[in-house]
């Protein structure tokens, strides 16, 4: 087995509250607020910009 797929299951607790989380729910379901997602975006840019920097 490969360590990604050791870590990958041992994290399980992990990648199932990633994946059901509201965020990405909505997303995947087409149901996300469009203010949270903006709220999303402008985060995003925001730390693009200062990663870009680095």
């Amino acid at each position: 087995m490969s360590i990604s797929s050791d870590l990958w299951q041992s994290n399980q607790d992990l990648v199932q509250a990633s994946l059901q989380h509201p965020f990405v729910q909505g997303i995947a379901t087409g149901t996300l607020e469009r203010r949270c997602f903006a709220f999303y975006v402008a985060q995003d840019a925001f730390f693009l910009e200062a990663f870009a920097r680095a």
